[in-house]
């Protein structure tokens, strides 16, 4: 995405589409910061993938869901972030 214009448009598109149609969109396999940034400046608000963890056995889950930051209607999320 952060390489390919082609890739960046589709997920752009994506993420403007699914917020206007009030669907949350979660970025899939999310692996280093500064693909965590762009996410954030096109406005996606919730991630996953090895930049957060790495897959956990299911005994682990609560545990790091109690770690990390809940949004606004109580769900799990990462912090906003700006650069």
């Amino acid at each position: 995405m952060r390489i390919d214009a082609t890739d960046a448009a589709i997920v752009s598109a994506t993420i403007e589409l699914a917020r206007k149609l009030g669907i949350r969109v979660v970025a899939e396999g999310v692996e280093d910061e500064a693909t965590w940034k762009a996410l954030d400046a096109l406005g996606c608000e919730r991630i996953q993938g090895y930049l957060l963890s790495r897959p956990v056995p299911a005994f682990e889950v609560e545990q790091l869901m109690k770690s990390t930051t809940a949004g606004h209607d109580g769900t799990p999320t990462v912090p906003r972030v700006r650069a």
